[in-house]
């Protein structure tokens, strides 16, 4: 679904507006963002680098007087990016974002025209969350929705894990989630606790649950001194080799197929804009036509930078 999203979202018409809903979706499904946390990022609060894991981008979301107060004082923090997919495409933003002539202090959704402007942030947001409930077929998803599934899978995985240190790992999340307390990461924000159940419910087995050689010999079909042996051959207890022995019969279990209780329908891409307005105002001829005419800086770069169209530029010389 999000890769969908992603898909469709390239497919409008403004090509700064498709690109940032492109990169807007691919960070949030990765990392516990806020819409309007991304929308403030400046190009200076994004770092890409490499550790022993290898590339990864940290976005720094600070407070800034000339944006706004951020919702909490929790929510001063850095995210995170990893997957390659999400770092080709904002190291490619980046790169057009130069290309646009924005420097440090301009948004990373800027306007290509206004650098102290946001580009369309209203209809930026709007698009994606009209994306995400196509591809979904949820009409109460938003781009919100992704922060919640981004906490909920750092979750399972730590439940799914053991920490070797002395730092508690819920704690951690709720800091890069930016939350005061692990109190509201795990009773809101966290929607999936069946495998983190499951895990310690076979933990609380093994610890609690002693089972005898005649036990393990019952439940698996093996004789009560080759379980014996096999537990003496492997250094394990009785009831720690019986537990992995009857985890490993997988005995199977029918369910009744989910999906057909349900009607399924085909995602339809939602309708975009026809046709893109843009608005050109005299500060911006007087800078392309000096831009062109004093430094020679050819029409196709001053088209990409200001997001007009090479004819456009053709009719101003003319």
């Amino acid at each position: 679904e999000i890769a969908r999203a992603i898909e469709w979202s390239t497919l409008h018409p403004d090509r700064q507006l498709a690109g940032a809903a492109a990169l807007i979706i691919a960070i949030a499904a990765e990392a516990p963002a806020r819409s309007q946390e991304l929308l403030r990022v400046r190009i200076r609060s994004v770092r890409l680098s490499a550790d022993s894991r290898g590339r990864y981008a940290e976005i720094e979301i600070a407070r800034d007087a000339r944006s706004g107060r951020l919702k909490t004082p929790s929510s001063q923090r850095r995210l995170t990016l990893r997957d390659p997919a999400t770092l080709e495409r904002l190291q490619a933003w980046l790169a057009l974002r130069q290309q646009q002539g924005a420097t440090g202090d301009a948004y990373l959704f800027g306007d290509p025209n206004r650098i102290a402007d946001r580009y369309r942030p209203g209809a930026t947001i709007a698009f994606v969350h009209r994306l995400l409930k196509a591809t979904t077929g949820d009409p109460h998803v938003r781009l919100h929705s992704l922060r919640h599934t981004a906490i909920t899978n750092a979750m399972v995985a730590i439940w799914r894990s053991s920490s070797c240190t002395d730092i508690n790992p819920i704690e951690v999340l709720a800091a890069h989630a930016g939350h005061a307390t692990p109190v509201t990461t795990l009773t809101t924000y966290t929607h999936c606790p069946e495998a983190g159940i499951r895990l310690w419910l076979d933990l609380g087995m093994v610890e609690l649950i002693a089972l005898t050689h005649r036990d393990v010999a019952a439940a698996t079909g093996l004789k009560p001194d080759a379980v014996r042996a096999r537990a003496s051959r492997y250094r394990l207890t009785i009831t720690e080799l019986g537990w992995q022995l009857i985890r490993a019969l997988k005995v199977p279990t029918r369910f009744e197929c989910a999906q057909d209780a349900f009607t399924w329908k085909l995602a339809v891409m939602p309708e975009v804009e026809t046709r893109v307005q843009v608005e050109v105002g005299f500060d911006v001829v007087l800078a392309v036509l000096c831009d062109r005419l004093i430094h020679g800086i050819p029409q196709a770069t001053l088209a990409q930078r200001h997001g007009l169209s090479v004819a456009m530029l053709e009719r101003w010389e003319n």
